[in-house]
């Protein structure tokens, strides 16, 4: 553009005309992603994640960035959400950082998954909410199940695939017969702590406290908890908590919290063939003593709550506790609970 004086002006001295401009040339770019239907309703509890599956290093990596509308089956906001995220039918779980004091988290954390291109289609992802509760076992909120071979990773391999997809809330409202079979069932939970020393090769689990221990008659009684360390099958070291006497206990809730050491190497500790049993004992002074319940936590556990307590233990902070409710099982569960 000339000007008198035959001076040329810079264009970005021409003032512009905004009614000149087309808003339809600069309108936002929405990137690929695969969603659910009925995402629409703002009100549902949903989460937000990326899957990307790297072939160069055989992995899939999962980024697990926010969720909104948590709740639990009740129906009320969750206060205190993470996710664990296992690639099933596998064993090995991944759980995010715990987020107080909202039910719409921002995660923005990533998990990789070791896993060869022909298995993919065999793989589902599930990503599991729970509600982290101090005092309480925590409680599963909702399931995100995703099969991967619904996923084109061909048409997208590079770069992450964004999605957003339901949680839906776990039901709680069970009819009374349900309701009381479950409760038939219920003997109780045991709260714990791990931690590890590599150092000194020792392994200290601290018995915190039991809660509503199903006992005998619905009457308490004294109680104590046996913990056995054993490898391939046969023990290697027992010890046992002091007796909590029945006078001192309130509402079959003992509070034990003592801790007990056990020397294994870190090699030892990572293999398959190690396991821990935990054994809650009614003290019978005139007579056998009776187990109340049971647990073992170990890699190849049949409980996926145990199994992820016991891969924190080998993956988490050097000699940090990692503290756990876990569910008591009855004598006549599958499993080697038989020891003496």
């Amino acid at each position: 553009m000339l000007f008198p004086g035959n001076r040329r002006r810079s264009s970005m001295q021409v003032p512009i005309d905004i009614r000149s401009i087309d808003p339809k040339l600069y309108g936002m770019i929405k990137p690929a992603s695969f969603e659910t239907d009925g995402i629409d309703d703002a009100t549902k509890p949903i989460l937000h994640i990326s899957v990307r599956y790297r072939c160069d290093n055989e992995e899939l990596v999962i980024k697990l960035i926010q969720a909104r509308n948590l709740e639990a089956g009740d129906g009320n906001p969750i206060a205190n959400p993470y996710c664990s995220i296992e690639l099933m039918p596998d064993y090995v779980i991944h759980r995010s950082k715990i987020h107080q004091g909202t039910h719409n988290p921002e995660f923005e954390e990533t998990f990789r998954f070791p896993l060869l291109q022909e298995e993919i289609d065999d793989k589902t992802l599930r990503i599991k909410v729970f509600d982290s509760d101090q005092f309480a076992r925590d409680e599963c909120a909702g399931v995100m199940d995703l099969k991967l071979k619904e996923i084109d990773f061909e048409l997208n391999s590079s770069s992450a695939i964004d999605m957003w997809r339901t949680v839906p809330p776990i039901a709680t409202n069970t009819s009374s017969s349900d309701t009381s079979a479950k409760l038939a069932r219920h003997i109780g939970d045991l709260m714990i702590a791990f931690s590890y020393l590599p150092s000194a090769e020792k392994l200290t689990i601290t018995i915190q406290k039991a809660r509503n221990l199903n006992l005998v008659d619905g009457k308490k009684c004294d109680v104590f908890v046996k913990v056995s360390l054993y490898r391939n099958g046969s023990r290697l070291k027992k010890k046992k908590t002091n007796t909590i006497s029945a006078t001192s206990m309130t509402s079959c809730s003992p509070v034990f919290d003592e801790a007990l050491t056990f020397n294994i190497s870190h090699h030892h500790l990572k293999s398959r063939d190690v396991k821990l049993m935990c054994q809650v004992m009614h003290d019978a002074k005139l007579g056998n003593k009776s187990m109340i319940g049971w647990l073992e936590l170990s890699q190849a556990s049949g409980s996926c709550e145990e199994r992820q307590h016991w891969t924190e233990l080998i993956s988490g902070p050097v000699n940090t506790p990692v503290a756990r409710w876990h569910p008591l099982r009855r004598n006549n569960d599958t499993s080697s609970s038989s020891d003496s």
